[in-house]
């Protein structure tokens, strides 16, 4: 769980050994999950011949599933953990700097976010809104042009569809109540078994 913050307006949340405030992100929790040895079975039998120290533990990498309440999970260097975290993004201007500064300090190798799209089935359920989700991908994608951080994006549905709630359970990696911080839990399995897999 979530540390007390450090001073009025600022928490802090412990990634891998060490202690990383983030300021003015309203965090409402986070929870760590490690890279269990059911999750590592898997991923070797799809990597057949790629060392899994060096393509899974060894990098850094961040996942997003962007919304009013942004899912976020976070691999450390050099880490088999996992911090998955909700962060309140409402106000997509405050976020854009934050992201910039998270970005900034902790450089990932890798972002992956998932995508939005509107379908022409759903066209008219989308007249007049001011479509948050759409707006906020587009500063995540400023956010990591100008930090120069690699990046790629990804529906919903291949993430979604390889790990079920039923897999994350079966890999013990499953953590109720925090709907959009297991949806950027799947993208980052889904990127670490599928590096390669290009953008929808």
């Amino acid at each position: 769980m979530l540390p007390l913050p450090k001073a009025p307006g600022e928490k802090s949340v412990y990634l891998a050994d060490h202690q990383y405030p983030l300021p003015q992100f309203k965090i409402d929790r986070a929870e760590k999950v490690k890279l269990t040895g059911k999750f590592q079975q898997i991923w070797q039998a799809i990597n057949k011949g790629k060392d899994w120290r060096e393509h899974v533990l060894k990098p850094a990498i961040l996942t997003l599933d962007p919304g009013e309440t942004t899912g976020v999970c976070w691999k450390d260097f050099n880490s088999d953990e996992l911090w998955l975290m909700q962060w309140e993004t409402k106000d997509i201007g405050l976020s854009f700097k934050q992201l910039l500064d998270f970005l900034e300090r902790y450089e990932p190798f890798h972002v992956r976010y998932e995508d939005y799209k509107v379908y022409a089935w759903k066209a008219q359920d989308h007249s007049n809104a001011s479509l948050h989700t759409p707006q906020w991908i587009g500063a995540i994608r400023a956010a990591l042009c100008l930090a120069d951080i690699p990046y790629s994006f990804k529906m919903a549905q291949q993430p979604k569809g390889w790990f079920t709630d039923d897999k994350l359970k079966m890999f013990d990696m499953y953590e109720a109540g925090m709907r959009h911080a297991r949806d950027a839990e799947r993208h980052m399995l889904f990127y670490m078994c599928f590096p390669d897999k290009k953008d929808d």
